[in-house]
Order: C-alpha cells, then structure tokens, then sequence
C-alpha cells in the first residue's frame, strides 16, 4: 500500500509541476541566468544590455503614472522580461504581452521584451498593487475579475482599451458586474474578451466618478481590515 501511495503522489506532483510549470520556475528563480538591472528587475541574456535603460525608464514610467492616477505604489514585484518567445512560453505567456502572477509568497510580473511596453507594464502593477495591499487570500476571495482588471485599464492606454464612460452602453456596465471570476471573464474567443475588458474599464470608471480615483488605497485598506467588498460597492452606488 505504501508503494502505491508513493506512486501515486510522484504521479500528483509530477502532474502539478507541469500544469504549474512556470510557477516551479520563479521558485527556482534565483538559479536563473537573468540579469539583475534594478532592483527586483531582472532581464534575459537575449535582450542587449543597450535595452537596459530603456527598460529601467520604463517601469519608472510606469510606476510615475500609477502615482498621478491613484496615488504611489508601494509594491514591488519580482520583474522578469523575456527576451524570447521561448522564455515567454516558458513563464507563462501565451501570446500575450505581459502578466502577473501571484503566489502566496510574492508576485512575478512576466513582461515579453518584445511585445510589451508601457501601458502593459502600467496595467500589470496596478494587479500587483491590489495584491500587496490586501494579501493573497484576501484578493483571492474578496476582489472580482471585473474590478481588478478594471483598475488596471485606468492607467493602460493601448487603442483598443479606450472608451468614453459617459457614452458607454449602461447594459454592457451592467453585465461587467457579473464578470466576478477568471473563467467568466476570459473566453476563448478574442473579441469578446476585449469586449469584457472594455465593461470592466467603463464600470470601474463609473464606481469611481462618485468620488475619485485616489479613493482606490483607502478603499483597499478597508477590505484588508475586515469589510467587504460587495458591501463597500452597494455604498457607493
């Protein structure tokens, strides 16, 4: 029985440490070959060290524009850009241009050096934000996709992610309410994934015009301290 029961968990954590591959990485991290150009920043050898610069002036960039829109950051995630599509694959980008990924003991912030910039960096910290504001478990539980993606397409100025709130279909705000989960909020098609991320940015720009958007922090310290998010959303509206 005991040799069963090794097997089977060789077999579960064989299993789990390729569905979470690119997790068992950033815990390996430290081994890498990327190099550290800033504090927590690493960058892959691939990428010249004449990007280097550019890439610091960036995430200060980034980090300028979160402080002028919600007031500054105080988070600070593990940054790995990529410097290859098979760096990209192998910490988690599938095709997109950046990501965070959250982990009980930190966040990993994956930008690929040649589709990210900017807007994707800006958007990307803001999630990190939310989540050293408030804790894993307490984002995991309390926050819905809708509003965590909403917040960060306030500061993400990609084309097509702009939209005017005002003139924004009121059943679209509506239905980005019920946006609350990962799996309800991206699909498998790319149009209207783009369509709920255009609710997301509309609604949270509309719970945020009956006060401003510098309310965002406070707001999140009430929710560590206890309150609920759903509560502080029915005060507002």
């Amino acid at each position: 029985v005991t040799g069963y029961l090794m097997l089977a968990l060789l077999a579960s954590t064989s299993y789990t440490a390729y569905a979470f591959r690119n997790i068992v990485r950033f815990v390996y991290f430290g081994s890498s070959d990327f190099e550290e150009i800033q504090d927590n920043v690493y960058v892959s050898r691939y990428i010249p060290s004449r990007e280097h610069q550019k890439i610091r002036a960036m995430i200060d960039s980034a980090r300028l524009r979160i402080t002028e829109h919600y007031g500054k950051p105080i988070a600070k995630p593990v940054i790995i850009i990529t410097g290859s599509e098979k760096e990209a694959e192998d910490y988690g980008l599938h095709g997109t241009p950046g990501a965070l990924f959250f982990t009980p003991w930190n966040s990993y912030l994956i930008l690929n050096h040649r589709k990210g910039g900017l807007d994707v960096a800006s958007h990307e910290l803001v999630h990190a934000e939310v989540a050293e504001r408030l804790g894993y478990f307490i984002r995991q539980r309390e926050i819905p996709t809708w509003f965590d993606e909403g917040v960060s397409l306030q500061v993400d100025f990609r084309p097509h992610y702009s939209i005017d709130p005002d003139l924004f279909d009121r059943s679209e705000i509506r239905r980005a309410y019920t946006l609350d989960s990962p799996g309800k909020f991206w699909t498998k098609n790319k149009q209207q994934n783009i369509r709920n991320y255009l609710a997301a940015r509309a609604a949270v720009a509309m719970f945020f015009r009956s006060s401003t958007t510098k309310a965002l922090y406070p707001m999140l310290s009430k929710i560590r301290e206890g309150k609920r998010f759903e509560d502080l959303f029915k005060e507002s509206n």
